[in-house]
Parts: C-alpha cells; structure tokens; sequence
C-alpha cells in the first residue's frame, strides 16, 4: 500500500449534520450498511479534520510517488483487468484497521462505505507489492514466486528505467523500445521479444487470477471478511490491500465503531441513528427556571382545568423544589410509545413548526433547536405530565416535533402526579 500522490485531486464533500448521512447512507449505502452488521469495514488512512464526508477518487488521478508507476499502468490497461476499477482512480485501502493506521499521520483512519453496485478489488496480501507471481514468461529464464516489487524492478531500475510519472501505456512501450534499441543485455533479458510481444506477456504474467486478485461487490465482500475486525487487530492479522472507484461514504474510526456498536445493539442502521442525538439533559437552570414560572403563571387559568380533564392532583406542584425533584426522579420514555398525549403535535416539516410557534405568546427559536440537534447540543428533554385519565405536555413540544422531523426518535419525563 504505497504512499501515492493526487495528481488530480479527489473529489471530497462534508457531511455536517448526523440527519444528512443518514440520508446519504439510506438512498446510496444500503449494500455497504452490511459493513456494520458484519463486524467488517474497509479502512483508509488519510487526514481529515471532519467525522464523515463524501469522496470520490474516480474525479482525481493517482501516481506512486515514492515508487514506480509501473504496475498501476499496466493493471489500467490490461484487457484482463476490464472489470477491475482503474488503480489510478481508486481509493487504496485495507481491511484491517490496524494496517490503514501506518498511513494516518496524526489523525485516524476513515472507514470507507462504497455506493451500491461498487467493485472491490481484493489483493491476497496486506500489501500489493507482496503479491506473488507464480511463474514468468515474459523473461529469457522463467522465475518463479517473485514479488511484484522485484517483477516491477525489471523494467524500472536504473537511470534509464520506466519512471514514476509515467501514467500512460504508450509511455511505457515507447521507453521498451529505446532500451531494447540500446541495451544489448535488456534484450536479452527478454529473449529478443520486440515490444508488443513484452507488453503482451506483462499481461499475461500479472493476470488477476493468476495473482489470486478478486473482484468482489460489497455483500460478497463483506460476507467473505466477516468479523474481520477482530481478525486483523495487528499489521501481521493477514489483512487485504483493497481498492475501490467511485463515490463511498468516508467515516471517521470512532464514529464508525459507534455505529457498529450501535447496530449490533439495535438491529438496524435506522434505529441507531434514531437514537444517535444523545444530548438530552433532564433540565438546565434556565429550563427548570422557565418551565416553573411558564407552568406557575398558567396556573390557575389553564392548569386547574387540564388536571380535571386528565386526573391530576392540583395544584400540580407546591414549589420549584418539587418540581425539580420530579424531574430529576420520573422516567425518561420514548414520546412514540405513549398515546394520546393532549397538546403534543405531530408536524409534517420545519417550516410548518415556524407556522405553530409564530401564533405563541413567546415565540420559539426553532432554527436554534435545529442547530441544537444537528451538532449534538445538550438540550433539555421535554415534559409529559401523566394523570389518571391522560396525559399532557408540560414543556417542549417544539423541541420533540423538531426532534421527529430531523429523524430521530424524541423522549420525554414522565411524571406521574395522578390525583389521589
């Protein structure tokens, strides 16, 4: 897995917000959310300051800038490779963890979750200059079992051997023949072949089946290497060089361990995300303070009827004390699993939430609420009160219908002060 150099940069995009990678991940990674389940992944190390992003490496071009481009050209070209993914326009990964953090710099590495209908070339060994050539014939003497390191040697040691920029097949053919016109001992490295017929037999030597390479898809791929997590803890597990074109989600290493966390626990990528905003606060001084004096100023006109419509004691409750003893005492449910609860809406978008809130006396900041969710702000959980015969929202209804839009599962405290 050689340090390659971006000739032409890969195309990159932010994700910010939980909400849009779920969406990114719904409408494009279905395939690859077996990732999660499998306890498996694809891992790249690269810099990055973000926790996800899109990226593309078939909008850039790579060249090997510690080594040779040799084989990168030859596998873009070869007619056994057709299927493969261009190396030049691929990602290079691992399947191992621990081997992609050889390549991180400082940060982490990303776990990488292809598009669906994404290939994914496998190579035998952790990395692709170890892969193993059973037999040559493009030399004068067949060699058996050497390293497509040394097989590359050939062709590029020596000041007059195939360099690193080079990035197209006729390069390389062109600089064949000035070695074969001017090298008596090259020519008889190769048996007096003339070009075509070198180049011909290159393809032949490095065919991927011959190199035990693989062309997987993501459920193939991810089925085969399940588990490999812990499998491939060290550098020595055994792991894979893989790569991969095209577009594919880009995790950050602890995210994507949360989310496999999350999986195995809740079954599905969905619920995890549902429960992913996991701020929630029971209160902050400036909400217990509000919602005493919202509640203490709508007392007598609103409270005294609500508590006979749904059995509550009244008054609710004798001081701030005991309110903030109820909250810090009752339950915390999921809103979904309560029903009819009276006053609590159920809007279809943001915009209709700004539509309900511009008619309250004190008007809440719904874009606030927003931003809150989306950058895993602590907010305080809403309020249900549950008598008798119902139930009631006491505080922070926008916050849990805002909370339903953006896809997550909102929960509420649920105190109990039935009438005795």
């Amino acid at each position: 897995m050689k340090i390659q150099l971006e000739k032409k940069r890969p195309e990159k995009k932010t994700i910010s917000k939980y909400t849009d990678l779920k969406k990114i991940l719904d409408a494009n990674c279905k395939q690859g959310l077996s990732f999660l389940a499998n306890n498996t992944g694809i891992f790249r190390g690269m810099t990055g300051t973000k926790d996800f992003m899109v990226v593309d490496y078939s909008k850039g071009e790579r060249s090997s800038t510690n080594t040779d481009n040799f084989y990168t050209v030859i596998f873009d070209n070869s007619p056994y490779f057709k299927d493969y993914p261009k190396r030049s326009k691929s990602m290079i990964c691992s399947n191992s963890i621990a081997y992609a953090e050889n390549y991180t710099g400082w940060s982490e590495p990303y776990a990488i979750i292809p598009f669906d209908g994404t290939k994914i070339a496998v190579c035998p060994r952790q990395d692709i200059w170890e892969t193993k050539i059973p037999q040559t014939s493009v030399f004068s003497r067949s060699v058996k079992n050497l390293e497509l390191i040394q097989y590359s040697d050939h062709f590029t040691s020596g000041k007059s051997g195939i360099s690193s920029e080079t990035n197209k097949l006729s390069e390389i053919q062109e600089k064949l023949k000035q070695r074969l016109n001017n090298d008596q001992d090259f020519r008889a490295t190769f048996k007096h072949k003339n070009v075509n017929e070198i180049i011909n037999d290159i393809f032949n030597d490095l065919h991927p089946d011959t190199l035990n390479f693989r062309l997987m898809s993501i459920p193939n791929f991810s089925s085969t290497f399940k588990n490999s997590l812990d499998k491939f803890k060290t550098r020595e597990g055994g792991s894979n060089e893989c790569w991969v074109s095209g577009p594919c989600v880009a995790i950050r290493l602890n995210v994507y361990l949360k989310l496999i966390d999350g999986y195995k626990k809740m079954a599905t990528f969905k619920q995890y995300i549902q429960e992913s905003f996991n701020n929630w606060v029971r209160y902050t001084d400036q909400s217990l303070a509000d919602d005493f004096a919202e509640y203490k100023k709508k007392e007598e006109s609103k409270w005294k009827e609500r508590s006979e419509i749904i059995g509550l004691k009244f008054p609710i409750f004798n001081s701030k004390e005991e309110f903030k003893q109820l909250l810090d005492s009752s339950d915390i449910v999921k809103i979904s699993s309560l029903k009819n609860v009276k006053n609590l809406t159920f809007n279809p978008s943001i915009d209709d939430i700004k539509v309900m809130v511009s008619s309250y006396i004190k008007p809440r900041d719904v874009d606030r609420i927003v931003d809150g969710i989306n950058n895993n702000s602590k907010l305080p959980l809403p309020i249900i009160l549950k008598g008798s015969k119902g139930m009631w929202i006491l505080a922070g209804n926008t916050r849990q219908s805002v909370t339903r839009v953006l896809g997550s599962e909102p929960k509420a405290i649920l105190i109990n002060v039935e009438e005795k």
